[in-house]
């Protein structure tokens, strides 16, 4: 007779809990979009915001941008290592950005070495729902610059947040 007391309060104890729980999965949460909900309930991230842009690796781990800078398309490296976004000198001539020989007063460390930069500012960038107005960039002179565009810390300190989740990258305005 004791034995079964106890089973008993022990369901009664258990029950409530695990029905709050199925009611959560059958329920949105306040302030949950449709969509939020359908992720969740599915086990799945969560969909973009408006403002928000989410970046899968490539098979090396690395984060590439598809990037909208000054009404051009280009492709860039996410390298939170970078101070400025960085331009390949390809990517400097795509966007008619020309520096004079006395504009190259910055000295940058690479990884190849130190080289000359010119700083630039871009119009306007935009990489999926993220957009800015007035972004720096530093155009390495031609010979030491990256081979490829980087998506560097003037663009992404300025957004309300970046992270990973579930392998994804997520920029945030």
């Amino acid at each position: 007779m004791r034995r079964s007391l106890s089973a008993c309060v022990l369901l009664a104890l258990i029950a409530p809990a695990s029905a709050q729980q199925s009611r959560r999965d059958i329920m949105p949460v306040l302030g949950e979009t449709r969509e939020q909900f359908e992720a969740r309930r599915r086990g799945l991230p969560p969909p973009a915001s408006p403002g928000e842009t989410r970046l899968s690796p490539d098979r090396l781990g690395h984060f590439l941008a598809e990037a909208t800078v000054n009404g051009t398309a280009l492709r860039m490296l996410v390298d939170t290592g970078a101070s400025f976004v960085s331009l390949s000198a390809k990517d400097a001539e795509l966007l008619g950005l020309r520096p004079g020989e006395r504009d190259f007063t910055y000295r940058v460390s690479t990884a190849n070495g130190v080289v000359k930069a010119a700083l630039v500012r871009l119009r306007e960038m935009q990489v999926g729902d993220v957009s800015l107005r007035d972004v720096q960039a530093l155009v390495p002179e031609a010979s030491g610059g990256p081979p490829m565009s980087l998506l560097g810390m003037s663009f992404l300190k300025r957004l309300a947040g970046f992270e990973t989740i579930q392998g994804k990258l997520i920029l945030r305005q």
